[in-house]
């Protein structure tokens, strides 16, 4: 006990002669230290350098409706056509105008 509380006597007659930002740079600094070491890629998940990540497949298909205008502009295409492969539902939604958002005070006054 009496050789820990010397040791720390001897440290803190040390630290007390350090101005205080540098200290604030110091501590920050090592803090910064210790994150990127405690956070970095194991090395048995880290992907090697020489593989390639494989490329996405293009989406080259065109939409066959009897009305692609209607479609562009969001709107419901004639009675008699269908939904095909390439006219999915979040196709349809990516092309619809965006819905209009409102604030929780004004759904709140809704109800």
């Amino acid at each position: 006990m009496d050789f820990f509380a010397i040791w720390m006597t001897k440290i803190y007659n040390v630290l007390v002669l350090i101005p205080k930002w540098l200290m604030f740079l110091l501590s920050g600094g090592v803090a910064s230290l210790v994150l990127s070491l405690m956070h970095r890629p194991s090395k048995k998940t880290a992907v090697p350098k020489g593989v390639a990540k494989p490329a996405l497949k293009s989406a080259t298909t065109t939409p066959t409706s009897s009305n692609p205008t209607a479609i562009k502009n969001g709107k419901k295409a004639a009675s008699g056509s269908q939904i095909t492969p390439a006219n999915t539902d979040s196709e349809q939604e990516i092309l619809a105008s965006p819905a209009k958002r409102t604030s929780a005070r004004q759904r709140k006054i809704k109800k």
